[in-house]
């Protein structure tokens, strides 16, 4: 900063007084503290950049840059690819054959520890309390390489004696507190749940680097095929009901079509009579599997339903 006010006074204007580099610059910036081992860069032009920065900025720091000069893609030589798709995931697998699922929702994030394969221990708490203590590291490297932020839920399993709880929780604050942002835990309740909330310094990783399920709104689950059947049921029954209309055309998708149709007792022929009907399934492939519409013989479109939550 003493330097570009050195510049303003000595310069004539119009004069650039200073560049960012840019995303690399933010990333050193925000990202490369002193408790980083090293920096990996595979772009020379980059690499010089980044050391003139450094020497401008942080001396100190330059000592752990260095040049990438392997044959292989530096992501796939250091296993990014591989973390990259785990903090994407919604399963973590953790040393012992536990796992950990980390539930997103517009509140809060909600995250589950469970033993799984994890036996080690004949001592249910002794092998409780390892599988505890490893989840605990990984789910706060997991928060700070997702950027998750805001209230988290994490749901330990069940301890018995306090002193293991309190274990648990000083190891989660320790490795959270590797980390510059925020945050404040509460202590373990009966339920073996953990409450915190860590600040939000960026969108999490989950929503730059996806978007919502077109087919289930993001919901994750979309209506069972029994579920689909009744709503065309009631669907037949209304219009029935109302119009008096005998005579259908069911649009179905391909696959639930055949499902509709399948069998000397299909669904169609017992929807016929039961509600004395004639009723005529037709594929429509644009539909999606959880969609339907209901047109008479002529055309007339009676009703349609696609799932939304």
């Amino acid at each position: 900063w003493q330097r570009i006010e050195e510049k303003a006074k000595s310069s004539q204007t119009p004069r650039l007084l200073h560049k960012d580099m840019g995303l690399a610059s933010s990333v050193i910036r925000d990202l490369f503290s002193p408790d980083i081992d090293r920096l990996l860069v595979d772009s020379r032009n980059q690499y010089a950049k980044i050391s003139k920065y450094l020497k401008d900025v942080a001396p100190s720091l330059v000592s752990k840059l260095d040049l990438y000069k392997g044959k292989k893609p530096i992501f796939d030589a250091m296993g990014i690819e591989d973390e990259i798709d785990k903090s994407l995931s919604r399963k973590i697998w953790i040393k012992g054959g536990g796992h950990i699922i980390f539930d997103q929702t517009e509140a809060l994030m909600v995250v589950d520890v469970n033993s799984g394969r994890s036996v080690r221990e004949k001592d249910h708490e002794k092998n409780a309390l390892q599988t505890d203590l490893e989840a605990a590291r990984t789910i706060a490297r997991q928060l700070r390489l997702r950027d998750s932020g805001g209230i988290i839920v994490i749901d330990f399993i069940d301890l018995e004696k306090e002193a293991n709880r309190r274990k648990v929780v000083d190891t989660l604050k320790r490795e959270l507190g590797k980390d510059r942002a925020s945050f404040d835990v509460l202590p373990m309740n009966d339920f073996g749940l953990v409450s915190l909330t860590r600040e939000r310094v960026r969108p999490s990783l989950l929503y730059r680097y996806s978007e919502p399920c077109p087919r289930c709104s993001g919901m994750g689950r979309v209506p069972a095929r029994s579920t689909l059947v009744t709503k065309i049921e009631r669907s037949i029954h209304r219009i029935k009901s109302t119009t008096g209309q005998r005579r259908f055309i069911l649009y179905l998708h391909p696959e639930m079509a055949a499902y509709m149709t399948s069998g000397l007792r299909s669904l169609v022929r017992l929807m016929m009579i039961k509600f004395f009907v004639t009723l005529r399934v037709e594929a429509k492939p644009e539909l999606r599997e959880e969609e339907f519409e209901l047109a008479s013989f002529k055309g007339e479109k009676f009703d349609s339903y696609s799932f939304s939550s």
